[in-house]
Parts: C-alpha cells; sequence; structure tokens
C-alpha cells in the first residue's frame, strides 16, 4: 500500500466512526509526503498527521489562549482523534478519559516545526514516557 493510499484509508475509516465527534478528516500533503488533516467543527484547532513519521502537528486558528488551555485542547484533540482511529480498527494507542495520558511537544529547530503526541497511556508506555525517579530520603 502506497502512503498516499494509506493516508485515504485513513482519513475515509476516520470519518466514517461515529466517536470522531464532529470532526472531519482530510487527505493533505504532496505525493511524497501524504498528510492526514483532522478539523474541528469550529476550525480552531488542526491535527496534522504525518504518515511517513507517524506524528501528529498542532496548529491553531483564530484563538488566543494561556499555555495551560493550550495543552488541554491539544490533549482533548488527541483524545478525540485517537479514540475515533481506535474504534475504526487502526493500531493506535488512545487513552481512556482526559484523564489518562501524559502530553509530549517536541520541538524540532531545523524543520521549525513542533510534533505532539500523547504518552503513558494505561498499561502502553510507550519508550519516551517519563521514569519516575525516587527523591529525597527515600532508597
Amino acid at each position: 500500500m502506497t502512503p498516499k493510499m494509506q493516508a485515504d484509508e485513513l482519513a475515509q475509516t476516520f470519518n466514517a466512526a461515529t466517536e470522531r465527534q464532529n470532526w472531519r478528516a482530510y487527505v493533505g500533503g504532496t505525493r511524497n509526503l501524504p498528510t492526514v488533516i483532522f478539523k474541528s467543527k469550529t476550525a480552531m484547532v488542526e491535527l496534522t498527521y504525518y504518515t511517513e513519521s507517524n506524528t501528529f502537528a498542532v496548529a491553531y486558528f483564530k484563538a488566543t489562549c494561556s499555555f495551560g488551555d493550550f495543552m488541554g485542547s491539544s490533549h482533548r484533540a488527541l483524545l478525540t482523534v485517537l479514540t475515533a482511529l481506535k474504534a475504526s480498527g487502526h493500531p493506535v494507542s488512545a487513552p481512556l478519559d482526559l484523564d489518562d495520558g501524559v502530553l509530549r511537544i517536541e520541538y524540532d529547530p531545523k524543520t521549525k516545526t513542533a510534533s505532539v503526541s500523547l504518552a503513558a497511556i494505561g498499561d502502553d508506555w510507550q519508550k519516551y514516557a517519563p521514569q519516575a525517579t525516587p527523591t529525597g530520603g527515600e532508597k
């Protein structure tokens, strides 16, 4: 299956899922680097999924908010998209609720883009999940 076909199938199955909660998926990008763009009904939040690297990028339009609001809405956006993808049969990890998961944002200075992902989802810990270390007098 070509990357463009993979992106097209991902968008079609996402749009068919009832768990998508007013989100839509569109195929974008280029022939060599296809993407799936997830837009909310209000078009304030947009998630771009890069099929080649399996990463999400988040963009905001028409919004001014604090960093905490940014993190909360990024988490809710990923929760909705990952839940719908999991419900449509794709092998992704999705949090059970808003209290589950750790949001991780990585900035790449070469491309000047930020990617966002969820780590520490239930029992499915990613390799980059934070490790608990003892503090103070604990041994």
